[in-house]
């Protein structure tokens, strides 16, 4: 679910409104992305892969960034465009 302010379906229905292409080309970019998450999900549903890792997944294709700091061990196995991967800050944890 995404909340959104009416003032923004109204931008996108109505051409004459000033801000009326940048919130076209906003949905448009959140379309791909939403695409992309789903796609991931279900690329590594063995796993599973939840939300929260797609979109850090989808954040490093977009970013190129490769580090991360994470204690879970999916990220040593999840692909960042399908072809690199993470480089996963090791932190040992307290018992």
């Amino acid at each position: 679910m995404i909340l959104c302010d009416a003032g923004v379906l109204l931008c996108l229905v109505d051409r004459t409104q000033p801000q009326h292409n940048a919130y076209r080309n906003a949905a448009t970019d959140l379309a791909s992305d939403y695409s992309r998450l789903l796609a991931l999900m279900n690329q590594y549903r063995d796993r599973p892969m939840d939300l929260a890792d797609a979109t850090l997944v989808l954040a490093a294709e977009k970013t190129g960034y490769r580090q991360i700091l994470t204690l879970d061990s999916d990220f040593l196995f999840y692909q960042i465009g399908d072809r690199d991967t993470f480089d996963v800050i090791q932190v040992e944890r307290l018992n």
